[in-house]
This record gives structure tokens, C-alpha cells and sequence, in this order.
């Protein structure tokens, strides 16, 4: 009966841990449905998840296929962006990014597959880039609780500096921005 009752309790903490992104062979995220998106002040913004290796060093031999991103209102610029390397201070280089604004339609999720598969050989960064002209809603976000590595952002105004969406506001979301997962 002990052994019954250690097993359902290490089961019951898995299953509540909200710090565990969803990882599986097909699919890199730590969001879930779309519930919302907010407002951003008129500027250049950029909101990424970042897989740290930890969690990327079980998918090498796999390649990030295609980004999906839940878009509310189609900006004046809009790019899908991979950056290989990093830290808890910022991505490190970008190996990958594409203009697709005028592939984006509002209100939806919008899926971009690359020509070729984006290799995951450590820590992975996926975003969205975007510049707007007025304040408005753009990239969504589902209704949390927020994964320390799913809400990331970078304001025009930060002068180079990365910072979770929950330490600039106190919402707990995090970015509806997903990798989808193919073998290489």
C-alpha cells in the first residue's frame, strides 16, 4: 500500500507541474489554446520561447519543420525567427528568419513550413518579430499559467534586453508559438 501511495503521489506531481513544457516528438511548446493576446504600444517588439538544452538534447536528429503563431491583428511587418544558442539572458545567434506578413491572416493560427528542416542541436529559440504602427493586439497568448521559458519579449525600448512578459506585467501567459517536429 506504500508503494501504491509514493507511485500516485510522483504521478499527481507530473501531472500539476506547470513548469514542464509540452515536448514530444512531433511538436516543441509549452502553450496551450489561445485565450488572449495584449496590447502593445505602437514599435518594434519580439516574443520567443526558449528551449533550453535540457530539454532540445532528447530531439537531436529532428529539425523543426514549421513554426505555428496565433496572430490577432496582422502588423505592419511580421517575421518567424529561430535562434540556436542562448542563456536566461537573450537567444543567441539567429540561423533562421523570414518576412511572412502578407501570409498572415488575423485571428488565426498561421502556420509557416520552412523549405528545409531547421536542425535542433541545442538550445532553440522560436519568435515572432513584428513592427506596429498604433497600439494594438498581435501575437496570442494562452491563459497560463506561464513556463519560466515561454514569455519571452523585447521591446524597441529595452535597449538590448530580454525580460518575461510576467515580470513586465504580473499576467501569467505564455506565447501561443509552437515548433512542429520532423525527423532529418
Amino acid at each position: 500500500m506504500k508503494k501504491f501511495i509514493i507511485l500516485f503521489l510522483a504521478i499527481g506531481l507530473l501531472a500539476c507541474s506547470s513548469d514542464d513544457p509540452t515536448v514530444s516528438e512531433n511538436e516543441l511548446r509549452y502553450d496551450g489554446v489561445n485565450a488572449n493576446s495584449p496590447l502593445f504600444p505602437s514599435g518594434s517588439h519580439e516574443a520567443a520561447a526558449r528551449f533550453p538544452s535540457f530539454i532540445t538534447n532528447d530531439l537531436i536528429g529532428k529539425g523543426i519543420r514549421s513554426i505555428e503563431i496565433f496572430v490577432y491583428n496582422v502588423p505592419q511587418s511580421f517575421s518567424f525567427n529561430v535562434y540556436s544558442g542562448g542563456s536566461a539572458a537573450g537567444p543567441g545567434a539567429q540561423i533562421f528568419s523570414e518576412e511572412v506578413s502578407s501570409q498572415m491572416i488575423a485571428n488565426s493560427a498561421n502556420l509557416i513550413t520552412f523549405d528545409n528542416p531547421i536542425p535542433i542541436n541545442g538550445e532553440i529559440w522560436l519568435s515572432a518579430s513584428w513592427s506596429q504602427k498604433d497600439t494594438e493586439q498581435v501575437i496570442g497568448c494562452d491563459a497560463g499559467p506561464a513556463n519560466p521559458n515561454g514569455d519571452w519579449l523585447y521591446l524597441s525600448s529595452d535597449s538590448d534586453e530580454w525580460t518575461s512578459f510576467r515580470d513586465r506585467s504580473a499576467e501569467s501567459v505564455n506565447w501561443n508559438i509552437r515548433g512542429i517536429l520532423t525527423d532529418l
